[in-house]
C-alpha cells in the first residue's frame, strides 16, 4: 500500500474471514528515493523482502501540498509540472533485502518514462508490466535473476504494449493471464481537474489486455464513462456480472453491469 501522506511504502498482510476481508500494518519501507508525492504504485517481486515501486514525479511535493509551494525551487516545479510529459524522468525502485526483518535498500533499476504509473508482475514473478502514462503504452520487463544463486541481477526490457488510451493501475489476471487496467481517454480533462478544477468531469475506462510479451496483446475495452456520474476510472475489477471502477476523485465506487 502507498501512503499519499508521508514518503513511504506500508507492506500489508490479508486475514480471510467468512464475512469480511482485513488488512494488518506490518511495516513500513522508508528511503530518499520514496520522497513525498513521488511513489504510485507498488508491486511485490519474487517474496515479500522484494518490492518494486513506480515514482510518477522526479521531485518532492511541498509537505503541505502544490499550493503550499514556497522558495524558488518549489514554485518553478510546480509550474513546469507539465513539461514531465516531454522528459523521461521517472522511474521504477526496487527495495529489498536479503535477510528478513532487516531494513529494505532501494534502487533505481528503470528508467525512461514519461509518468509511470500503475505496475503489477505476472504469477511466476518473472515479468513486469508498467504503465506509462503520456505516450499510452505498457512497458513490459524480464525480471532477471542467477539460476543458480536466485540473486536479482536486473531488469530488462521485453518492449512496449501500445495501449492507445493513456493507463493507469493495472492488475495481472491469474487465471488467465489477462491485464486489466482503468484508462484515460482524454488526458487533458485529467490535467485540468488535477491543476485547476476538481469538480471537472473526466472520461474513463476499463480494459482487458490478452496474449503474452512473445505473441503481442489484443485490447477489449469493456467500460467507457463521459465522467459525469463517475470520473476517472483508475481501476477496476470483474466481480461476477458486475464490473467495479475505481476512481481517486469519487467518494465511492462504479458499477456496472456487463453485456
Amino acid at each position: 500500500a502507498v501512503d499519499e501522506d508521508t514518503p513511504k511504502v506500508h507492506v500489508d498482510s490479508t486475514e480471510s474471514g467468512k464475512r469480511a476481508l482485513t488488512l494488518q500494518w506490518v511495516e513500513s519501507v522508508q528511503s530518499e528515493l520514496l520522497f513525498l508525492g513521488g511513489i504510485n504504485d507498488v508491486a511485490e517481486g519474487f517474496d515479500k523482502n522484494e518490492i518494486f515501486v513506480t515514482r510518477w514525479r522526479w521531485y518532492p511535493l511541498p509537505v503541505q501540498g502544490e499550493k503550499h509551494a514556497s522558495g524558488l525551487t518549489q514554485i518553478l516545479q510546480r509550474e513546469a509540472a507539465l513539461l514531465q510529459t516531454f522528459f523521461k524522468k521517472t522511474d521504477v525502485v526496487r527495495c529489498h533485502r536479503a535477510v528478513p526483518n532487516d531494513p529494505f535498500k532501494c534502487d533505481i533499476v528503470a528508467g525512461g518514462g514519461h509518468m509511470y504509473n500503475g505496475i503489477t508482475i505476472s504469477t511466476d514473478r518473472k515479468t513486469l508490466f508498467v504503465a506509462d502514462v503520456i505516450p499510452k503504452i505498457i512497458r513490459m520487463f524480464a525480471r532477471d535473476y542467477d539460476n543458480d544463486t536466485g540473486e536479482f541481477i536486473g531488469l530488462r526490457s521485453l518492449g512496449d504494449i501500445n495501449v492507445g488510451h493513456a493507463v493507469d493501475n493495472l492488475d495481472y489476471d491469474q487465471a488467465s493471464g489477462d491485464l486489466i487496467a482503468g484508462t484515460v481517454p482524454v488526458m487533458w480533462q485529467a490535467f485540468i481537474r488535477m491543476k485547476y478544477d476538481n469538480s471537472f468531469p473526466v472520461p474513463g475506462g476499463l480494459i482487458r489486455l490478452s496474449g503474452s510479451p512473445t505473441k503481442g496483446y489484443t485490447t477489449t475495452e469493456h467500460v467507457i464513462t463521459d465522467g459525469k456520474e463517475f470520473s476517472q476510472v483508475s481501476a477496476g475489477v470483474f466481480w461476477g456480472s458486475d464490473v467495479i471502477l475505481g476512481s481517486p476523485f469519487s467518494p465511492g465506487i462504479g458499477v456496472c453491469k456487463r453485456v
